[in-house]
């Protein structure tokens, strides 16, 4: 018996490294594909970002300090700039896909998480988020690393590895903009979970909780902030001057329009005026809207309403957080709408089993239709568009200027 279990336990560590090695190949090819010959250059944008990669730079202005210090090690490794950026931007775009299909995982049933996972790796939004190169992809990244810990913490009965996570992500999360929200609404849900560390945890370990606390968060945010008081504003996501609130009001409400229907041409992030989403992902959304709302007594459903208006009030704004911040909060919604789907379809077919696989090779046929485009929009029509042309003109030249 025992030789059996080791077999089975073999088994199963090879199975999930081969898996492992494809998935990993896979986004490997999808995020770094055609990085640096896709476009005929690079944006005034990611120029940008190049001259604030140095240590000098980053300590003075520690905005968005974690994709600056991997783009800076990257650079170091294959001295050139402007792709480090690129690459910094798909390494971070890896892990967020990795996020999202854990999160999603521990709320759906596998099936759902894994479909959920290829639609958002093959949207187009996605690809132009985790192959620019800008620090956009710390947005959605930050957004399920906190989620994730979050839930760790709540779920795993106080495992004391459960806390030094959740430190580590607020460290790695609060240096971006608009994220110091989206942090206060995580501990005023889990305050029960985190006055627990008082009763679960000895005092040793607390103590060793708090010097990491402000070791890795307090001591190097108020050293920038006794330096530069202005990066205040920057971090809560805040514009320079507060806009006037007719547009804040016309800005929010065209968000959704901006998502499904119709979006100003932006040549950065977008073809065209073509929305963010598709529309078999604009079909799934309005599904697991009602499918969050059938649940709505659930935390997950409240805190996904929260982070919706948090988002929504930072970008119209118009302060330094980007429509990207929405593309986490709209693909978890989608996967509600992927689960409803399956489990009714399920629920009308319980027992037979052709019935079952054709709705589920229905719906993985769309997805799949729906990558195609997403992958043929993205790798084909829109580096091919004069106004993206203009765009990406800058080079290695223009770095010296």
């Amino acid at each position: 018996m025992k030789k059996f279990g080791v077999r089975i336990s073999l088994g199963n560590s090879w199975q999930f490294l081969s898996t492992l090695v494809i998935v990993v190949a896979a986004l490997g090819l999808l995020l770094a594909s055609q990085l640096e010959t896709l476009l005929p250059g690079y944006s005034k944008v990611e120029v940008m970002t190049v001259h604030s990669i140095g240590v000098t730079e980053i300590i003075h202005n520690p905005l968005n300090a974690p994709y600056k210090v991997i783009t800076l090690v990257i650079n170091k490794i294959i001295d050139n700039p402007l792709l480090a950026t690129r690459l910094s931007a798909s390494i971070f775009g890896v892990a967020t896909l990795g996020l999202f299909y854990v999160g999603i995982r521990h709320w759906h049933a596998k099936r759902t998480a894994f479909l959920a996972a290829v639609l958002f790796a093959c949207s187009a939004w996605f690809l132009h988020v985790a192959r620019f190169g800008a620090a956009d992809i710390l947005l959605p990244f930050n957004i399920l690393l906190l989620a994730v810990s979050s839930y760790w913490i709540a779920t795993s009965k106080h495992a004391k590895i459960s806390y030094f996570v959740a430190i580590l992500a607020i460290g790695l999360s609060i240096y971006t903009p608009g994220m110091v929200w989206f942090i206060l609404l995580g501990i005023i849900l889990r305050h029960n979970d985190i006055w627990g560390i008082r009763k679960y945890l000895s005092l040793l370990y607390q103590i060793a909780l708090c010097v990491s606390f402000v070791v890795i968060i307090i001591a190097p945010l108020a050293y920038s902030i006794a330096k530069h008081p202005h990066i205040i504003t920057a971090l809560l996501g805040l514009p320079e001057g507060w806009p006037n609130i007719v547009k804040f009001a016309k800005d929010f409400i065209l968000l959704p329009v901006n998502v499904f229907i119709w979006n100003p041409e932006h040549p950065r992030m977008s073809l065209g005026h073509l929305p963010y989403i598709d529309g078999v992902a604009g079909i799934l959304f309005p599904l697991g809207v009602y499918y969050y709302f059938k649940f709505r007594s659930l935390k997950r459903a409240k805190l996904l309403a929260l982070c919706f208006l948090i988002a929504g009030v930072l970008v119209a704004l118009g302060g330094p957080v980007s429509m990207a911040i929405f593309l986490p909060l709209v693909y978890i919604v989608i996967a509600g709408g992927i689960a409803l789907l399956l489990g009714q379809w399920l629920t009308v077919f319980p027992r037979n089993p052709f019935a079952k696989s054709l709705g589920i090779i229905l719906l993985s046929v769309a997805i799949g239709i729906s990558c195609i485009y997403n992958l043929r929009t993205y790798f084909v029509a829109w580096p091919n568009n004069k106004a993206v042309k203009s765009e990406f003109r800058q080079t290695s030249e223009n770095l010296l200027q």
